[in-house]
Order: C-alpha cells, then structure tokens, then sequence
C-alpha cells in the first residue's frame, strides 16, 4: 500500500475509534437520560464534547495529509472513499480484500459507527425534547 494511503489509513482508524468511544458515551448519555439524572448527564456530556474535540483535531491532520497527496494518491483514496466503490466491494469477506483497500474498509466502518451515533442522538433528542413547547423567535 502506498505511503500516503496508508498514512490516511491510519488516521482514519483513529478517527473510528475515537467514534467508538463517543458510541459508547452516547449509550451511557441515553441510559442516564432514561433514568433522568441530570448530574450525570451533565458529566456525560463534558466527556462527549472533549471527544469530539479530540475528532475535530483527527480532522484537521487528515485534511493535512490529503492536502499533502500527490494527485493520483488523492484521487485514489476518493476512489476507495466513494459510495459506488463502496457498494461494489461490500460483499467482499475480509479475505478478499486486497492491501490497496484496507482504506475502503475504515473508512465505511468509521461511517457505519457514526451512524448509529446519529440514530441515538435522534432517540435522545426526541426524548429530551418531548413535551417541550419552543417558543418562536420574535425579530
């Protein structure tokens, strides 16, 4: 695998695991909301903020590292990065894929992770939020 992609690689499986451990926030964010105990929630937060400060910093190196690229790497990493690649190899066993797209597999597990980050933040929003009434914004 080339030196950038695998440079990118790696950043990318630490972007993953960084997303795994808010994963895990984010269930223990919903079991404390579930027992409404606030003083919890809030200590939960702080620690889920501080995780996705530590994932804005992943970003920034990332996006160095693709501003470092050679043009064909970079476009090989959007290759391996794109939903149609994506769809074409996911029916791939871990034995079937080749070196030059560890990349592709990161990346749609770190994909897949945030998802379902996403679908308890939508879970823990609509419970949070049920029963309050917003009051519109006057200009």
């Amino acid at each position: 695998m080339n030196r950038e992609l695998l440079e990118l690689t790696l950043i990318l499986r630490k972007k993953y695991n960084k997303f795994n451990e808010i994963l895990d926030i984010t269930k223990q964010l919903q079991d404390v909301v579930n027992r409404n105990d606030m003083e919890s929630v809030k200590i939960i937060m702080r620690m889920r903020r501080d995780a996705m400060l530590e994932v804005e910093e992943i970003d920034y190196k990332i996006t160095h590292i693709k501003n470092a690229m050679s043009p064909t790497v970079l476009e090989e990493a959007k290759r391996q990065m794109s939903i149609d690649f994506i769809k074409a190899t996911e029916k791939k066993s871990m034995e079937e894929i080749h070196e030059d797209e560890k990349l592709r597999e990161v990346y749609l597990a770190l994909n897949k992770t945030i998802q379902r980050v996403i679908a308890i933040d939508e879970i823990l929003s609509a419970k949070i939020n049920k029963g309050t009434k917003i009051k519109p914004k006057t200009v």
